[in-house]
């Protein structure tokens, strides 16, 4: 359950960094907030008060944009919105926060002769920084410059302007600059991410961090909200007459989409398309074509769930492509969703029941038309090597894996229709992860240098990186690790390949902790991911 929901607030869906999205939270406070005449503040009314477009307010409540740290803190005063589910401080918490503290001291409040009384930080014990251009805040320029310049790396080294700005992924230090010197905008993310770098205290920047309010909700957990159970109404499709043609040529084109650009893909169309071969099939004689029409659309959302880590609902859908493989009684249909069915168990850690679905594949191995054939190889030694235990087990999946590189390289120009890519760099990638499995990590990334990515093979490219990260970072060479996962994960964050981001936040875990604090390639990284919590 999300921590909002367990405090009592409405069961908003999740956003960005562990908070509730913002422009659910501001719609919801909007609509609830009335005029003079009883009736909910409009997108326009909104607009007028915080002195922007209608068209800005929209893009605030649908595309959560816009919400820089001052706009927060207005929004809270102006439509009462909890400033939790914002992740800010406003200034009457903070002022609440003073006197308590006050209340406790036993003597009058002694402050620096060189600092206002004024300054509510300096009563609660922090730096004397100059107050800020809102006449509330201090400084933001000074704070991050205060304790960027008190961490150091493992070297004793302090953290410098263009250290920082090639952890924030900023091209020159210029910014940087700016920021300490002239206070520019530190938008609500970078705020979240210098706290944990630098151990600024979250109040100074004005915002409360997730584990802050982990400890609330381990307060509150006695005081659970009910979760709301929302329904929606159920589609329903009228009977279709089949186009055997046009829903194959559907089919290619949602495949080539999954592939190249998958954040384009419509899961509500192909959904469509399966009612309609269904509602059809009963009332064919033939029914093969729509048999394997059905097979080869239900292991396509299962290859979509996959690389949404979605594999429960995957594996579903690959039960029922089996069974209409096994209707159709194609042997090559059998082996690719048997293929798919093993990844998916692989990619769930179910090494020895991948093994299983491969194996009873490999029993049409010899009329299998070569992509197939090789790539059934290629993941049945890879996944081999990962379980490999003794020497010659080890040796075993490679030779296995090896003899995919005679495939590709001696076979020509052949038909994909199952959209494998099975090619000489499919090859490499294979077996460089098969070298990791192994321990063999240098020859892995050696092996890696023969890939031809690029920006025209995207994915490759990502898959590349992410591996030569995981061989570094098993090598102890975290820098470098780091390096390779920051590029391969912007590709894959692209496309939203969350199979793949995961694989960079696994391998992540094997860094030591707080070493983001001392090695700004690290720091780059650590601030990445910080940004896909929410979404894990």
């Amino acid at each position: 359950m999300v921590w909002w929901v367990e405090l009592g607030f409405p069961p908003f869906e999740e956003g960005k960094g562990g908070f509730p999205r913002t422009g659910h939270v501001v719609k919801h406070y909007r609509e609830k907030k009335k005029n003079d005449a009883g009736k909910a503040l409009s997108q326009r009314g909104l607009a007028a008060l915080l002195t922007i477009t209608e068209k800005a307010v929209r893009d605030i409540e649908n595309r959560d944009a816009g919400l820089v740290f001052e706009r927060r803190q207005r929004l809270c005063h102006l439509l009462d919105i909890p400033p939790i589910l914002l992740g800010i401080r406003t200034r009457e918490e903070i002022r609440k926060l003073v006197e308590q503290h006050r209340a406790t001291l036993a003597a009058p409040v002694a402050t620096p002769s060189d600092a206002p009384p004024s300054l509510w930080w300096v009563e609660l014990n922090y730096p004397v920084f100059a107050q800020g251009s809102d006449g509330f805040f201090p400084r933001t320029g000074q704070v991050v410059k205060h304790y960027r310049e008190l961490k150091m790396d493992t070297q004793g080294k302090r953290w410098t302007q263009r250290r920082l700005a090639n952890a924030l992924g900023i091209e020159t230090n210029q910014a940087i600059w700016e920021l300490e010197k002239k206070d520019s905008e530190l938008d609500f993310d970078r705020r979240q991410f210098l706290s944990k770098l630098f151990d600024i205290p979250p109040i100074l920047l004005g915002i409360v961090t997730t584990k802050e309010i982990d400890r609330l909700v381990e307060q509150q957990r006695a005081l659970k909200a009910p979760v709301p159970i929302l329904s929606t109404p159920i589609a329903t499709s009228r009977k279709l007459v089949i186009d055997v043609e046009e829903y194959s040529a559907l089919l290619v084109n949602s495949w080539e989409t999954f592939i190249n650009n998958p954040t384009q893909i419509s899961m509500t169309t192909i959904g469509l398309c399966i009612d309609g071969l269904y509602r059809e099939l009963p009332h064919v004689r033939d029914q093969k074509s729509i048999q394997e029409l059905l097979c080869r659309f239900h292991d396509l959302v299962a290859n979509m769930l996959v690389d949404q880590q979605k594999y429960n609902d995957a594996l579903v859908h690959l039960e029922k492509a089996l069974r209409f493989a096994r209707l159709r009684n194609k042997d090559e249909l059998k082996v690719a969703v048997l293929y798919d069915y093993g990844i998916t168990l692989w990619r769930t850690g179910h090494l020895d029941e991948a093994l299983k679905k491969y194996e009873e594949a490999r029993r049409y191995e010899r009329s299998l038309p070569g992509n197939l054939r090789g790539s059934l190889l290629l993941e049945t030694g890879s996944t081999e090597a990962q379980v490999a235990e003794t020497p010659e087990k080890k040796d075993a999946a490679i030779t296995l894996v090896d003899r995919v590189g005679n495939i590709v390289r001696s076979k020509g120009i052949e038909e994909d229709p199952y959209f494998l890519n099975l090619n000489v760099d499919r090859y490499h990638l294979a077996r460089s992860l098969s070298l990791i499995a192994i321990g063999r990590n240098r020859d892995a990334i050696n092996e890696l240098k023969l890939v031809k990515g690029g920006p025209e093979h995207p994915r490759r490219q990502a898959e590349n990186d992410i591996f030569q990260a995981q061989a570094h970072a098993n090598l102890g060479e975290y820098s470098e690790a780091a390096s390779f996962a920051v590029s391969g994960l912007v590709i894959v964050q692209e496309v939203n390949s969350e199979v793949n981001i995961a694989r960079v936040e696994h391998m992540y875990k094997q860094f030591p902790p707080d070493l983001f604090k001392h090695d700004d390639d690290v720091a780059r990284l650590e601030y990445l991911l910080s940004k896909r919590k929410a979404r894990k």
